[in-house]
């Protein structure tokens, strides 16, 4: 698995020996940053990655010029394999190990948020409403939600942006 674009392009990662973690795969990660590409400036922003398995959402981020990402995982597996890919990179990014769906009060504001639970979940709208709840969002945020296709996934209180099937994957962008 590699990083798509910008300064980390084709660098490889590291990912799970076996299926206990379900990397985006890279033809869905490009199409989500093409799609955020058209509305955001890189430059400046702060990025959360929620569920972040092996980090490639947030790293991809920083790969295209992300001021700051912090990375959240309720699994230790996860958490140490994302701390080895930031590694690799020379990066030194907050890794958190943490309940995604039960957040504390948010002590700042993130202008990306990647919500990618295991599928077959409701992880998903646990975690929008946590994150509204703890004020995780700033202002004209954008929450970008991959679960699977059959998935429902409650965006109270969200602007429907876009909504999107990729193979087993669904991808929903909402605005805050």
């Amino acid at each position: 698995m590699r990083i798509v674009a910008g300064k980390y392009r084709s660098r490889k990662l590291q990912v799970p020996k076996d299926q206990t973690i379900r990397p985006t795969s890279e033809k869905l990660r490009a199409a989500v940053f093409n799609i955020l590409n058209n509305r955001v400036e890189w430059e400046g922003l702060k990025v959360l990655d929620m569920f972040c398995g092996t980090g490639a959402m947030g790293i991809e981020a920083l790969s295209r010029g992300a001021e700051k990402v912090v990375f959240m995982d309720n699994s230790q597996e996860s958490i140490a394999l994302t701390k080895q890919n930031l590694a690799m990179l020379g990066e030194d990014c907050k890794v958190e190990l943490r309940d995604s769906s039960n957040l504390p009060t948010a002590n700042e504001q993130f202008d990306i948020i990647f919500v990618d639970p295991p599928y077959k979940t409701d992880l998903a709208s646990k975690a929008l409403v946590s994150l509204r709840a703890g004020g995780w969002i700033s202002k004209d945020g954008i929450v970008v939600v991959e679960t699977g296709r059959r998935v429902d996934v409650a965006v109270d209180g969200f602007e429907v942006i876009k909504e999107k099937i990729y193979g087993t994957a669904k991808l929903i962008l909402l605005g805050f």
